[in-house]
């Protein structure tokens, strides 16, 4: 990169001093006579619009100065009013009366304006391409006395009531040679300078580039390692500075990835162990006492089994949401009905420990999804819900109807009062085999994936969700679970059960 930045400093700086040197050898006369030429026009227009003024050989004065121009004023008599000679190769102060005559005769014969250049080895002609013909300008007298140097005479009538006035204006409209030999070595005084410079900035350039680069690249190498504790230096420039937040954020989401993925391992691996653990014991005992009665050793292996395929099951269930393979198989349903069945139906397998769960609505409402997932989400919320309430035994879910626009949206809420969830833990009890309780313990009636498969599924569907922290519940007590559809349809209900 530093080799880069060097040869493009110097290929920029190359391009800088050609076009310099462009300008100064093919287009520094184009532009000299441009200028000079517009400087001339300028003057004979201003002096044009004071040619009454009583000041009139100070203004004369004045421009010729300021424009380099020799400048002298006759009036319908052929006399000198005003006068002024600013250069040596001044041909307007080499002329009399006859000179005056002759540019005011061309003047009136070319509309009031006539314009005649020599020298640079070309013929005198007009600005409006008039030869000059036959006279005494031929003499030679009035040769190209500046030798290479173009130069331009201009006559200007100018009409001030009864009286025309004759403006003669003399001026070098090409560069003198000493200038351009000034030009030549300021330019070979700037290449050196530039090229120095150039030096001097790609290299400081490269470094303070490159420095940080560095940096990033060695520790992007450890981390590549495994070393998730690496963190890039983000004091630069705002683009490495956004690159170093970047990498760091990546660093602490891998960390956190790793973490995770030991701790899954050390939780499936327990959750599989155990009831091998209790299959193998069992298994053992039947086959030493065969002649006992085995059928709660039977049970026991039966429960095992049934733990572990659920346990599969929604492994297998997450790998498929997080791997995006899953297609829904939406349709159009009721809602309220589904909700109030799978309420029903845990608050009876419930109810035998004095377990309640209490569904709360005002009408019916259909929306469009899967109803199977959506049944998973529900049995996982409500359950999870019962596992965690306190000892009121009660669990509330509450449907809202909502409006936004022209949409109506159902909000499901599912809340316990038990010990509720932290605001620091909301963002992660989501996650896969998260426990808020670090010290594991083996999820007796769950695999312990539950809240992982309802996001899952609720992002599938591009439903919006989350639970509301103890600290925002009433009495700092329990917590809640929610989300939220659109509806297709609704019909009023004048009653809610439980």
């Amino acid at each position: 990169m530093r080799i880069r930045i060097f040869s493009s400093m110097l290929v920029f700086t190359v391009i800088v001093l050609a076009l310099l040197w462009i300008l100064q050898t093919v287009f520094l006369d184009d532009i000299y006579k441009s200028v000079k030429i517009s400087n001339v026009n300028t003057a004979a227009a201003a002096l044009s619009q004071n040619i009454d003024s009583g000041d009139l050989k100070n203004l004369v004065s004045e421009y010729a100065v300021k424009y380099d121009t020799c400048i002298t004023v006759w009036d319908s008599n052929l006399k000198q009013i005003a006068s002024t000679c600013v250069n040596s190769y001044c041909r307007v102060h080499t002329y009399h009366i006859v000179g005056a005559a002759y540019f005011y005769n061309m003047a009136e014969q070319n509309g009031g304006t006539y314009v005649q250049r020599y020298g640079s080895g070309r013929p005198p002609e007009s600005a409006d391409i008039h030869k000059q013909g036959d006279s005494f300008f031929e003499d030679s007298d009035f040769s190209s006395v500046d030798g290479e140097n173009e130069s331009m005479m201009y006559a200007k009538i100018v009409k001030s009531g009864n009286t025309e006035y004759l403006i003669l204006m003399n001026a070098v409209i090409t560069p003198i040679r000493a200038v351009v030999q000034s030009l030549k070595n300021v330019f070979l005084f700037i290449a050196i300078i530039m090229i120095v410079l150039a030096f001097a900035v790609s290299a400081f350039i490269s470094r303070y580039i490159t420095k940080p680069i560095d940096k990033i690249n060695a520790s992007a190498k450890l981390l590549a390692k495994g070393n998730y504790d690496v963190r890039f230096d983000e004091n630069s420039y705002s683009e490495i500075a956004q690159l170093a937040s970047t990498l760091n954020y990546a660093a602490a989401e891998l960390s956190t990835v790793e973490t995770t993925r030991r701790e899954l391992i050390a939780n499936v691996s327990h959750d599989l162990r155990t009831p091998l653990t209790l299959i193998s014991g069992y298994a053992e005992m039947m086959k030493d006492f065969p002649n006992d009665d085995n059928r709660e050793s039977l049970q026991t292996i039966i429960d095992e089994v049934n733990h572990m395929t659920l346990l599969v099951n929604d492994m297998t269930d997450v790998s498929k949401y997080n791997a995006g393979v899953y297609k829904l198989n939406s349709a159009e349903f009721d809602l309220t009905e589904l909700v109030r069945d799978t309420a029903l139906r845990l608050s009876k397998l419930n109810d035998p420990d004095g377990y309640s769960v209490d569904f709360e609505y005002d009408r019916h409402v259909f929306v469009i999804a899967d109803e199977l997932k959506i049944t998973q989400v529900l049995y996982n919320l409500i359950n999870n819900a019962i596992i965690h309430t306190g000892d009121g035994k009660r669990v509330t879910v509450v449907q809202d109807v909502t409006e936004h626009g022209k949409d109506k949206f159902a909000r499901i809420s599912i809340t316990d009062n038990g010990k509720g969830i932290a605001r620091e833990n909301v963002k992660s009890i989501w996650d896969r085999y998260y426990k808020i309780d670090k010290t594991y313990k083996r999820a007796h009636n769950g695999s312990g994936l539950g809240l992982s498969i309802v996001k899952s599924i609720l992002e599938l569907h591009h439903m919006q969700y989350g639970v509301i922290p103890v600290e925002d519940m009433p009495d700092n007590k329990g917590c809640t679970f929610w989300f939220k559809t659109k509806i297709t349809k609704s019909e009023k209900e004048d009653n809610s059960e439980e």
